[in-house]
């Protein structure tokens, strides 16, 4: 996602990663320490979760593939491609008697 979202928002050199702010509808928690690793978004709040830029159109598996990146003055909004990520990818699964089984709870 950075690397595609950051020449786009900073085509002549690197963004400072303190100028760098993010919304996304994703609420994964390895994009979440991604995105604090290279821009401190997350400890500095610039990194925002939010449920509205999610896009229901693109089905269950991809609605929540969403974020804004903003630096300065240009802002850029990223979705993932269709394929990238399968609908069993999403699907709650447990590991029971040395078998896969879905879940009924809530992610």
């Amino acid at each position: 996602m950075m690397e595609r979202a950051l020449p786009l928002l900073s085509p002549y050199t690197p963004p400072g990663r303190r100028e760098i702010s993010v919304r996304t509808a994703f609420r994964g928690p390895g994009a979440r320490d991604a995105i604090q690793m290279v821009t401190l978004a997350v400890l500095e709040d610039r990194y925002v979760v939010d449920d509205a830029l999610a896009r229901p159109e693109r089905g269950r598996t991809l609605k929540r593939y969403v974020s804004v990146l903003s630096h300065r003055d240009r802002s850029v909004t990223l979705t993932i491609r269709t394929g990238i990520v399968r609908d069993d990818f999403t699907q709650p699964w447990t590991l029971r008697r040395g078998r896969v089984a879905l879940t009924t709870g809530g992610v």
